[in-house]
């Protein structure tokens, strides 16, 4: 979403327009990260409204505990599996 060269303002780029008056509505915009950063590993999302992920690989594993509304836990483990 948006142009990863920054060639356009945030006043005049359709996606970060857009997602600004999603979240003016509470909608959450979500976007792709892609490999479009300035350096090695990074990305870069010019509207600070628009929540940006990405994706990587590591060889660790991340255990957490979420803690849903009927105060069940749900243990979560990421892991990935090195090449």
């Amino acid at each position: 979403m948006g142009y990863p060269d920054g060639s356009l303002e945030l006043t005049s780029d359709p996606f970060a327009i857009g997602s600004f008056h999603a979240i003016e509505k509470g909608i959450l915009t979500v976007n792709a990260a892609g490999n479009t950063g300035p350096d090695f590993s990074s990305i870069q999302n010019y509207a600070p409204w628009i929540l940006t992920v990405a994706a990587s690989d590591i060889d660790r594993k991340f255990v957490d505990k979420l803690l849903l509304k009927n105060d069940a836990t749900l243990v979560v483990s990421i892991y990935v599996l090195s090449s």
